[in-house]
């Protein structure tokens, strides 16, 4: 079974031509439901129809008609993996109709919760029928949550003003920093150790993550200028413009023993979601892609 939700446009037969895309090729569903849109959802796709139609002259209008205040998402469930090939054309031609649609989750025939998820199901069923049970109902941990309150250390290379921000909003994680130009002061207030470029081997050293916050115009200038030796087994994130060339720059000069993910923070620093001045990352659009990942 495969899971889905998209979103459709307002307008008659958008449904029926949505369901078409599996029914055409034989694929059966076994559940669809309609929900509320949440507000961080409905902010993201407005700001992606602003974007995408920002060189037009009649955008606002578009912007303003296709997207209302209110709106629906469909969640469907089809028995079909999310491998197969016909599910795969189907999600291409679901895809062309909708402007947001994701696969929540594939699950293989006969398969079974294991861990706390499955304790906290079986304590359910018990006392559903009735019969006493030494479980716990509410699931007090995942074992995912001791990765997320493990601190890493992260170093940002780069310090300018979207790299102060998100030494900021990494407070909770060991961060550190280096830039060809001193940054010690502005480091120092947001209490991050500051390395000065011709110490880059040091400040490699032990890292986690390896945040490049430089302009894409010095992309690969700032790659060539990387001992990329040192970047073995790290995650290497860079944040600019989503696009072809900072995904090819990475996956040709990084070794292959080193993760990239290429981001597009779509938002400036200390943006909210209403576009007014903040301080949380909450509900902010960010949109990445796992160019190369291992683990």
């Amino acid at each position: 079974k495969t899971s889905l939700v998209f979103t459709l446009p307002n307008s008659a037969g958008a449904l029926y031509k949505s369901l078409a895309c599996f029914s055409l090729r034989d694929i059966d569903m076994s559940k669809i439901e309609s929900r509320p849109m949440s507000a961080a959802l409905l902010n993201y796709l407005r700001f992606k129809n602003a974007v995408t139609y920002s060189k037009q002259a009649t955008s606002s209008q578009k912007y303003g008609k296709d997207l209302p205040r209110f709106r629906y998402l469909f969640y469907l469930d089809i028995l079909s993996s999310e491998l197969d090939e016909g599910v795969q054309n189907a999600l291409h031609h679901l895809r062309e109709q909708s402007d947001y649609c994701r696969v929540l989750g594939s699950y293989p025939a006969k398969s079974r919760l294991v861990g706390p998820v499955a304790e906290a199901g079986e304590a359910l069923n018990a006392a559903n029928a009735g019969k006493p049970s030494t479980g716990d109902l509410r699931l007090k941990k995942l074992p995912s949550d001791e990765d997320e309150a493990r601190q890493l250390k992260i170093g940002l290379i780069g310090y300018g003003k979207f790299g102060n921000y998100l030494s900021q909003q990494l407070s909770q994680h060991n961060v550190r920093c280096i830039d060809t130009l001193d940054k010690s002061k502005e480091a120092e207030e947001n209490n991050v150790e500051y390395y000065p470029n011709f110490d880059m081997t040091n400040f490699l050293q032990g890292l986690d993550v390896v945040i490049i916050t430089v302009p894409m115009i010095e992309l690969e200038e700032t790659l060539e200028s990387l001992p990329v030796d040192k970047l073995r087994n790290k995650l290497v994130v860079e944040v600019c413009p989503l696009n072809v060339y900072p995904k090819t720059v990475l996956t040709r000069m990084l070794p292959s023993e080193a993760d990239i993910l290429c981001t597009n923070p779509m938002f400036s620093p200390g943006m909210n979601v209403d576009g007014q001045s903040g301080k949380s990352l909450d509900g902010l659009p960010f949109v990445y892609e796992k160019a190369r990942i291992r683990d």
